[in-house]
C-alpha cells in the first residue's frame, strides 16, 4: 500500500511540474494576460456605468439593473478566482447567472419605467419566468438595427443554452469531464487551449452584457462614456466586441471623435 501511494504521489508531482512548465510558456501567459485584461476592462465598465448613473438619480435609485450591479461584480470576481485555480465549470455557471440576470433585469426596467426599485422587484418576482431566457425577445435596442437585433437575440439564446449544460447534471458535462481526464487535464491542470476557449466564451458574453447595460443607461449617457472614458482607455478590449463595436460606431458623428481623427 505504501508503494501504491508513493507511486501516486510521484505521478502527481510529475504532472505538477509539467503543468508549471506549461503555465510559464508564452502561449499560456498570453492567454492569461488576455483573460485578466478582459476582466479588468469589464470591471472598469461596470464601475463607470454605476458612477455615471448617479447623474440621473431616478435611474440610480430605481433601476433594478443598476442596483444589482454588485451581483454582477461578485460573479466576475468569482470567475477570475475560479480560472486562476483551474475550475472551469463553476466559472461557466457564473457566466450563465450573469447573462440570465442581465437580460431579465433589463426587461424589468424597460417594462416598469417609473416604478420604484421595490415595485420592480415585485414585478420581477411575479412576471418574469424563472426557467428560460425567452425574455430576450421582448427587449428593445437603441444601438442595433432590426437584423442586428435578431442576431443578438439568437446569440443570447445559443450561449444561454450552451451554459445551461454546466448548471445541471448532463451527459454533455460528464463526457467533457471524461475527455479532460483522458488528456490529464484534471482540476488545476487546465490546458492552454481550454483557457483560449474559455476566453472566447467569456468575451462574447461580457460583450452582450455590456450592451444590455448600455440600454439601461440610455443613448446620451452611453455616448458620454465612449467619448470621455472608453476612448481614453488604452487597448479597451470591448471596442472590438461584436456588439459593443456597433454601439461605439453610433457615436462617430461626435465632434470630439472627428477632432481626434483629424489630428
Amino acid at each position: 500500500m505504501e508503494d501504491f501511494f508513493k507511486q501516486f504521489k510521484d505521478e502527481q508531482e510529475n504532472k505538477k511540474k509539467e503543468h508549471e512548465l506549461l503555465m510559464e510558456s508564452q502561449a499560456y501567459q498570453q492567454e492569461m494576460k488576455f483573460f485578466h485584461k478582459i476582466i479588468s476592462d469589464f470591471i472598469t465598465t461596470i464601475n463607470c456605468i454605476s458612477i455615471y448613473s448617479t447623474r440621473y438619480q431616478p435611474l440610480n435609485e430605481n433601476s433594478i439593473m443598476i442596483r444589482e450591479l454588485e451581483l454582477i461584480l461578485e460573479s466576475i470576481v468569482g470567475i477570475s478566482k475560479q480560472i486562476e485555480e483551474g475550475t472551469l465549470n463553476p466559472a461557466k455557471r457564473e457566466l450563465r447567472f450573469m447573462l440570465e440576470s442581465s437580460v431579465k433585469y433589463l426587461l424589468v426596467d424597460q417594462k416598469t419605467n417609473g416604478l420604484t426599485h421595490e415595485e420592480k422587484i415585485h414585478y420581477f418576482d411575479k412576471n418574469i419566468p424563472s426557467s428560460s431566457i425567452d425574455s430576450i425577445t421582448e427587449i428593445r435596442f437603441f444601438g442595433l438595427n432590426n437584423e442586428e437585433v435578431d442576431e443578438f437575440r439568437n446569440d443570447v439564446k445559443v450561449l444561454f443554452s450552451k451554459l445551461c449544460q454546466y448548471v445541471h447534471p448532463s451527459k454533455y458535462q460528464i463526457n467533457e469531464y471524461l475527455r479532460r481526464c483522458q488528456k490529464g487535464a484534471f482540476i488545476g491542470f487546465e490546458t492552454q487551449k481550454e483557457i483560449n476557449d474559455f476566453n472566447k466564451l467569456l468575451f462574447r458574453i461580457l460583450d452582450i452584457i455590456i450592451v444590455l447595460l448600455f440600454e439601461v443607461l440610455g443613448f446620451s449617457f452611453t455616448g458620454d462614456l465612449f467619448i470621455y472614458v472608453f476612448d481614453e482607455i488604452k487597448d479597451y478590449k470591448f471596442k472590438k466586441g461584436k456588439y459593443v463595436s456597433k454601439y461605439s460606431k453610433g457615436y462617430d458623428y461626435k465632434a470630439e471623435r472627428k477632432n481626434i481623427a483629424s489630428e
